[in-house]
């Protein structure tokens, strides 16, 4: 996030905290799984505290469902809520963003349900390739934000999409065509 300024991040943390009903947004985690055609699925949590993406918070995991997006976003947050001792992810996120669509949400959210953790966090995903953002609250609506909201979404999403497909390509065997 470095060409935000810090006031900036300030503002757009403030609409987005209004937007999720909640008094302020100390702490944002995203999701994402990366593939190769269903081998080497991993997923990756990407950390963004203090107006910053805290790299030494980021984690991955190496996942167990090929070909199934909606299986292995629920065992990457399961795994993060309920089997995750690390100190850096003691603390919960106020938000979860997901990338995907309205059904990876469900999914997420019902992972995070199953774990049975004692916290009050707000799940967003957002969907290419136009970019929709869908909010649970009940249930999962798509709302409309601001442009300088939307680019911050983008800007997590992103982060996650590069951590998730570096982890996969660090860790798996590399297949050359």
């Amino acid at each position: 996030m470095e060409y935000y300024k810090r006031n900036d991040v300030y503002v757009i943390l403030k609409s987005l905290a209004q937007i999720i009903d909640v008094e302020i947004i100390y702490r944002i985690e995203v999701v994402d799984v990366s593939h190769f055609y269903g081998q080497d699925v991993y997923g990756a949590l990407v950390v963004f505290e203090k107006n910053k993406f805290e790299k030494s918070k980021y984690r991955v995991f190496k996942l167990h469902n090929k070909f199934d997006d909606f299986s292995n976003i629920y065992e990457l947050i399961y795994r993060r809520f309920k089997n995750y001792t690390d100190n850096s992810l003691s603390f919960y996120p106020q938000l979860m963003i997901i990338d995907g669509g309205p059904n990876q949400l469900k999914f997420a959210y019902n992972a995070y349900k199953d774990a049975n953790i004692n916290a009050d966090i707000k799940f967003m995903s957002i969907a290419k390739p136009e970019d929709k953002i869908y909010l649970l609250k009940e249930k999962i609506y798509e709302i409309k934000v601001n442009q300088n909201v939307l680019n911050f979404i983008r800007k997590l999403r992103d982060e996650a999409h590069r951590f998730a497909n570096s982890r996969r390509i660090k860790y798996s065997k590399g297949v050359l065509i």
